[in-house]
């Protein structure tokens, strides 16, 4: 099993949309079983978006996903190439 954790800083980068792309590339390379990412961040102003139910479980029922999550963009991309994570 390949299990990858990753500290991602996401929205604060300087040159995020690049390095989200990178990395998109980069775990696509890697064929991770499992990725765990931490500071996962969204903005506070950013719309509300649907999810997909079928990939996320929130722990609790206030939490919204917004637009710019980074896990949502990160696994929708993934999912645009062919890769489905949950």
């Amino acid at each position: 099993m390949r299990l990858l954790t990753c500290n991602t800083h996401s929205l604060v980068e300087d040159s995020y949309e690049e390095k989200l792309d990178y990395f998109i590339e980069w775990l696509q390379m890697h064929s991770y079983d499992v990725i765990a990412l931490q500071e996962v961040n969204q903005s506070i102003d950013s719309e509300k978006t649907a999810v997909d139910k079928k990939w996320f479980v929130s722990p609790n029922e206030n939490i919204k996903i917004k637009e710019d999550n980074h896990m949502a963009r990160v696994v929708e991309k993934l999912k645009s190439k062919g890769d489905n994570y949950y």
